[in-house]
């Protein structure tokens, strides 16, 4: 677990997709250094949640084959609680992450494969 993302507090989960909540504190060790004077997640961190996520959750292998799609919509910045939305089809995950308290505010969003090449 990263220092300052608070545990998932799961809202939904089945066998192939988890919606879950966590909060995202300003001491998160992932805004170390990244725009000291206005900080924001960097993109990279938002998509290393969401593979660890789909690897936790999923028990999917750890190995990223190919990402086909990444959108970044909006800086995700310290002290939010972002909801985290994925869905697996076979080695396929696609995921959101957005605002809890608004979630047509969404922060990024892909599609990407695990295991093996594809």
């Amino acid at each position: 677990m990263i220092h300052g993302i608070s545990q998932a507090n799961i809202i939904q989960r089945d066998e192939n997709s988890v919606v879950f909540d966590s909060f995202i504190s300003a001491d998160c060790d992932y805004f170390d250094g990244h725009f000291p004077s206005f900080k924001l997640l960097p993109a990279v961190a938002e998509f290393t949640l969401a593979a660890e996520a789909a690897q936790q959750y999923f028990a999917v292998p750890t190995f990223v084959s190919a990402i086909k799609r990444m959108k970044f919509s909006a800086p995700l910045l310290p002290n939010i609680t972002a909801r985290f939305s994925l869905k697996r089809i076979g080695e396929k995950i696609s995921f959101t992450i957005a605002d809890s308290a608004d979630e047509k505010k969404v922060f990024s969003s892909g599609t990407f494969f695990v295991g093996e090449k594809n």
